[in-house]
């Protein structure tokens, strides 16, 4: 896709709505378009990762591996949202797995690029990083609330019928 149509498409999605034209072309400039098939892991937990992407078209889930059940999918995201943040902070590993649900589209992010300029460019850098916090803010809350209901009091009469 060149990086006109990739402008057009940055502007449509939600994590990108609100950045200045210049900062769109940017980020088209340091992108591609890339297709996916279901059943396509895009990584692992624990891996390194180069690339934030941007859900165009389908959806991707957000993958854990849980001891004796496999890995367990936590989130699943879709057009407009991001997956593969912790490609930005080149140090750690990935937070989680993520594999397609269904054929997906997204717009690949060269996330060394993408530091380099934000460290450069503290206004592209804020206006990245708050939006990067507010969808790891968004995801905390989901676990936050997956933990509530795992660990929530069971009442009596719910616990005698397990037994």
């Amino acid at each position: 896709m060149k990086t006109t149509n990739l402008v057009t498409a940055l502007q449509k999605l939600s994590f990108t709505q609100g950045l200045s034209k210049a900062y769109r072309q940017f980020l088209a400039d340091i992108s591609v378009e890339a297709r996916f098939n279901a059943g396509h892991v895009f990584f692992r937990e624990g891996e390194p990762g180069t690339v934030l992407y941007l859900v165009r078209k389908g959806r991707v889930a957000i993958e854990i591996p849980v001891p004796g059940r496999g890995r367990i999918s936590i989130l699943t995201v879709g057009p407009g949202e991001i997956f593969g943040w912790s490609s930005l902070f080149a140090a750690s590993g990935k937070t989680a797995g993520a594999r397609a649900v269904e054929d997906t589209i997204t717009v690949a992010i060269d996330a060394g690029k993408l530091m380099r300029a934000c460290h450069k460019d503290a206004k592209l850098g804020f206006e990245i990083m708050l939006r990067v916090v507010r969808v790891v803010e968004a995801r905390l809350q989901v676990t936050r609330l997956q933990l509530l209901d795992v660990f929530a009091p069971r009442d009596a009469e719910s616990e005698k019928k397990k037994s």
